[in-house]
């Protein structure tokens, strides 16, 4: 199985967001590993949008509390279809928080 690390991005010290496998070909049971840490109770939402801005699936949408948190995202939508070849927007928004992360889903 490939292995592709994302590039992380110093974020405030309470938040940490980073994809792991950002480079994925789900048809061979790759995935996307997502960890993030908060360090205080909040609202976590998590989303991936395609490049025309579409909302493709939610992972979380939930409070969390304080911790560090693991979500996998194998390549699918919200209706359960394999999603198709191309860049993916990961958001996650926490109180006062919001960033964006690429992903390449290959075939």
């Amino acid at each position: 199985m490939a292995t592709a690390t994302a590039v992380a991005t110093t974020l405030p010290s309470k938040h940490r967001f980073i994809p792991y496998h950002n480079l994925f070909h789900p048809a061979k049971g790759e995935k996307v590993s997502i960890y993030y840490k908060i360090d205080s109770s909040t609202q976590v939402s998590i989303k991936l949008y395609n490049l025309a801005g579409e909302m493709v699936r939610t992972l979380v949408d939930e409070n969390k509390g304080a911790g560090q948190y693991w979500i996998d995202w194998e390549g699918k939508n919200d209706d359960g279809s394999l999603c198709a070849a191309g860049v993916y927007i990961i958001q996650i928004k926490t109180d006062g928080f919001k960033e964006n992360k690429k992903i390449i889903l290959i075939k």
